[in-house]
């Protein structure tokens, strides 16, 4: 195993070399439950170039996250992007205790410290983040995402909004962001049922009114 334990230890060169893609993704329930996933893929021609047998790689790294998040469902997966083959494996149903939506008001507000999805990414890699120079990163081709799903339509400090799911692009963040807010409406049908039946009462006293004008 100490190809692969070499494999681990030179996560830096990973990053560098560009050849790992990373995504995190968190789905948050109208109750602000908040349950999250991981996806990682890395170049198999990386792990040959460092000696390592892919499959031993993979079931390697595969060990590290499932010790991380021992709740979680592994699976394996491959995949191409450009001319090169990527393995790896995503874990998902991933519970996390700490990390909980505020529901106030009929909102849902998801406060991520960055600090904190630093900390994970440089727990999976299994290397400390502050010996990388981040800006260089993503021009060789790495990619570090993360996904939040909200119950409702999103707002979000940073990142990109599309509907319910927020993207972010951990390497595009401005370095002055402490925290990711994320925050929408539960996403129950029952207010818009009471607001509408509103308009329609008003509606039809307003009508009765001018009716009893006209007379």
């Amino acid at each position: 195993m100490k190809h692969i334990k070499k494999l681990l230890l030179c996560a830096a060169a990973v990053l560098l070399a560009g050849c790992m893609k990373m995504r995190m993704t968190y789905d948050v329930t109208k109750e602000g439950e908040v349950t999250a996933s991981c996806r990682m893929l890395v170049s198999t021609s990386f792990i040959e170039s460092m000696g390592a047998n892919v499959e031993e790689a993979v079931a390697e790294l595969q060990q590290k996250m499932q010790e991380q998040y021992p709740d979680g469902k592994t699976k394996l997966i491959n995949e191409k992007y450009g001319e090169d083959n990527y393995t790896g494996f995503e874990i998902t149903d991933i519970k996390n205790e700490a990390l909980k939506a505020e529901v106030k008001n009929g909102k849902v507000t998801l406060t991520i410290p960055r600090n904190s999805v630093e900390q994970d990414v440089s727990d999976t890699i299994g290397v400390d983040d502050s010996s990388i120079d981040v800006s260089s990163l993503k021009q060789h081709g790495l990619e570090l995402t993360m996904i939040v799903n909200m119950p409702g339509a999103a707002k979000s400090n940073v990142g990109t909004v599309n509907g319910k799911t927020v993207t972010i692009d951990l390497l595009e963040v401005p370095s002055d962001v402490t925290e990711f807010v994320i925050s929408s409406g539960s996403g129950s049908v029952l207010p818009w049922i009471i607001g509408g039946c509103a308009v329609i009462v008003a509606a039809g006293a307003a009508f009765v009114a001018f009716m009893k004008l006209r007379k």
